[in-house]
């Protein structure tokens, strides 16, 4: 602020001297000089409006910088975080699969034996069908089977009367059990031990 002022008192000071220099000059040579100094007047005036704004603009710009550079400052720090995280990710990654020269991910069992993920779709794809086609003859034996399922927590139940009637039968008649093609029924001739009088 003390250079400001310094400086606005020379240039106060200089169009004064330059004022008191033209009152010795003859009337037409003072006016002439009266303009050119009013006009250099105006232009000092001109000028340290123009620097005002420019200090003006030139504040908003260091301004807007400093918020820049903290959002920088805070969005580097947000990237810093997420990329510690994916290393960490990665390294377990690393640990537990291991990338081989094909780009596919192989995991390596207990056994050291590597499972790629080929393997596992293969598998899990050959587990689907094998599923679908268990679904199809479980169906097919409930319904030509009187058989029921329970589950109970982490067991599973299988009941069906007649048919567990029909083995326990088998085991006593084994040897009399006769199966009639045509007539496509099985049947038990018993000999009876009964003596007739």
């Amino acid at each position: 602020m003390g250079m400001k002022r310094k400086r606005d008192n020379y240039q106060n000071d200089m169009i004064s001297a330059l004022r008191e220099a033209l009152s010795s000059f003859c009337d037409d040579d003072k006016e002439k000089f009266s303009a050119l100094v009013d006009k250099l007047d105006n232009s000092i005036s001109e000028a340290k409006k123009k620097l005002s704004n420019l200090f003006l603009i030139l504040l908003v710009i260091i301004v807007g910088l400093l918020f820049f550079i903290f959002l920088l400052l805070d969005r580097n720090k947000t990237v810093e975080s997420r990329l510690n995280y994916l290393e960490q990710r990665e390294s377990l990654l690393v640990q537990f699969m291991a990338p081989d020269s094909t780009d596919n991910i192989s995991y390596y069992s207990e056994n050291d034996i590597p499972i790629t993920y080929h393997h596992l779709f293969h598998e899990n794809d050959s587990l689907r069908k094998m599923s679908d086609t268990l679904k199809i003859y479980m169906d097919l034996v409930k319904k030509n089977y009187p058989i029921s399922f329970h589950h109970d927590s982490n067991f599973f139940y299988v009941s069906s009367p007649k048919i567990d009637s029909a083995l326990m039968l088998l085991n006593m008649y084994h040897d009399k059990i006769q199966y009639n093609p045509y007539e496509k029924t099985w049947s038990v001739t018993r000999k009876s031990s009964i003596k007739r009088e």
